[in-house]
């Protein structure tokens, strides 16, 4: 579909209908951003409608986060249909406003104009506002906006509880946004609100996981990536009074019923809090869970997988707050954990014990016949 011929292909009465809001000047703002037009059109409510052109203004996607699921396009999509196909200035480089101008003239405004001028957009703007406080509120407001951003963007593509597979990127923008925002927290060293916006992403994406029912690999990627998002944020930040709120957070989220399916994830987020565990007390935490989950007699029917997990997330807090005896006699004691067996090789291989290889490998090769391959050093 076309900007030229659009109307050949929407029912009469949506395109009548997007007609009357685009003469009557419902389309509140048409700006270009990531690539895509961004519109907001009002109505009963404001709805946000965003449409991706080529050059030669084929429409390529177009989405509105209205509730109208009678049709392929609603009305606020017509409606910007219209405007676009009417605006001669559609190439981007052409509606950026010039900057230097924008910014002399910003600059000669009062405090006061500035603020009544932000909360005159804002008011009939609900995603500008909300990424304004995920940018400059604090903790509270951020964790608000971010949860709100997310729910806006999955909102957008969701019909009768249900999103389609082809749209489940599309309604992770909002999550895009607000990764951006951790970085810029994280830029700022603001780290208690960048993991408490990352937890944020965790819950809606566990949430949203119902909602795709089979087509879960979107949220699994997201999910990884957010946990690997926090564990690389506490690594390289530095250990102070602000850390045991941080481990806080973290622990909290990870032993919550959201993860008693999914044990793994729950094991990745305790191992991306080690590095925390300097203080006795959260390392307890940690070590009480491990020996819970381990223990044979409590009926968990634990995969081995996880078991493996628990066992290297136990050798992971030896290997950093006990001496290498410990953290080496843990490793050599659990050897059918393929992982150890490796480690048990490769210090073999330093330490040119070549008979310990020869071992290790023919070992680690009978305990492994469930498996097609062998090991080789």
């Amino acid at each position: 579909m076309n900007l030229r011929n659009f109307e050949n292909q929407i029912n009469d009465t949506i395109l009548m209908r997007g007609f009357d809001y685009y003469k009557s000047g419902n389309i509140i703002s048409l700006e270009y951003e990531n690539h895509e037009w961004v519109a907001e059109v009002e109505g009963s409510y404001d709805y946000t409608v965003t449409v991706k052109l080529t050059d030669s203004d084929d429409i390529t996607n177009t989405c509105c986060n209205c509730p109208y699921d009678m049709g392929i396009y609603c009305k606020h999509q017509a409606a910007v249909f219209y405007a676009l196909k009417k605006d001669k200035q559609r190439n981007k480089t052409e509606k950026k406003p010039n900057n230097n101008k924008f910014g002399e003239v910003v600059n000669k405004l009062d405090k006061q104009t500035l603020v009544k001028i932000i909360l005159d957009i804002t008011n009939g703007n609900s995603r500008i506002r909300d990424e304004l406080l995920l940018i400059y509120g604090d903790k509270e407001d951020s964790k608000h906006s971010s949860r709100k951003i997310i729910r806006a963007s999955i909102n957008q593509f969701k019909r009768y509880d249900y999103i389609d597979y082809d749209n489940a990127w599309q309604a992770t923008k909002g999550v895009e946004t607000v990764m951006r925002m951790v970085d810029a927290k994280i830029a700022i060293d603001d780290i208690e609100t960048a993991v408490t916006i990352c937890i944020v992403i965790l819950e809606e994406m566990m949430e949203w996981a119902e909602y795709l029912s089979d087509y879960c690999d979107v949220v699994y990627e997201i999910v990884d990536n957010t946990i690997e998002q926090i564990r690389e944020t506490i690594e390289s930040a530095e250990i102070d009074e602000e850390s045991n709120a941080i481990f806080e957070i973290v622990y909290k989220h990870a032993m919550s019923d959201i993860y008693d399916d999914g044990l793994s994830w729950r094991v990745d987020l305790l191992s991306a809090i080690v590095p925390l565990c300097s203080i006795k007390a959260n390392r307890d935490k940690v070590e009480q869970y491990i020996t819970f989950q381990m223990d044979a007699d409590n009926d968990l029917n634990v995969y081995e997988y996880e078991y493996r997990a628990l066992q290297e997330l136990q050798y992971s807090i030896l290997l950093m707050y006990e001496n290498d005896s410990a953290a080496e006699e843990y490793l050599q004691q659990h050897l059918d954990n393929p992982e150890f067996r490796r480690i048990a090789t490769e210090n073999a291989m330093l330490e040119k014990k070549y008979e310990r290889v020869e071992q290790l490998c023919l070992e680690g090769e009978r305990s492994c016949t469930d498996y097609g391959f062998i090991l080789a050093v």
